[in-house]
């Protein structure tokens, strides 16, 4: 699965969800929103790619940079999420590799490192933080990191009653 989060219009992380049924393991990875890519003849950042071509000019180039086959793609506002962790209990637990503490513009955030169990809007504040110390690539790190958080939490088999619901919800909160 391709994972393409977006923010006010605009593609702000790219994620990758590997399912290995097998292995009972589900892994993740991101790519910077800025790793340049190309389609055709010309070369892009993973961004301008997907604001010309959408998600499918994204997987494509993706797949023929990385020799993986994404099967499926799906895109989802940080607002969307927002529902989708109210949807689903309203509470991820994950670990922040540092103190986010940023006030500017109408956004603000102040949160210590560590162990935290982030409430909706936290997530979403989380996903938008601009100063993360390791810069570009550790901001799409917490793309991943946080995708893997709620799939870990979320879709397990105690919630198997719910599994027709939660696929509804979560096909509804996704872009087409």
């Amino acid at each position: 699965l391709l994972l393409v989060t977006t923010d006010m219009g605009e593609a702000q992380g790219f994620v990758t969800v590997r399912i290995d049924p097998a292995a009972g393991r589900i892994t993740t990875m991101a790519f910077p929103r800025e790793t340049a890519v190309e389609s055709g003849t010309d070369t892009y950042r993973l961004y301008e790619l997907f604001a010309s071509q959408g998600v499918v000019g994204v997987r494509d180039s993706l797949a023929a940079l990385t020799g993986l086959s994404f099967d499926n793609y799906a895109v989802i506002t940080y607002n969307n999420i927002e529902k989708l962790v109210t949807y689903l209990g309203d509470g991820l637990l994950t670990e922040l590799p540092e103190n986010l503490d940023y006030n500017a513009d109408g956004y603000f955030i102040k949160l210590e490192a560590g162990t935290r169990v982030l409430t909706a809007p936290q997530v979403a504040n989380v996903l938008r933080y601009p100063n993360w110390q390791g810069g570009k690539k550790q901001k799409a790190a917490i793309q991943a990191q946080l995708t893997a958080s709620l799939i870990n939490q979320y879709l397990i088999p105690a919630r198997q009653s719910t599994a027709d619901t939660d696929f509804s919800t979560i096909v509804n909160l996704l872009q087409s």
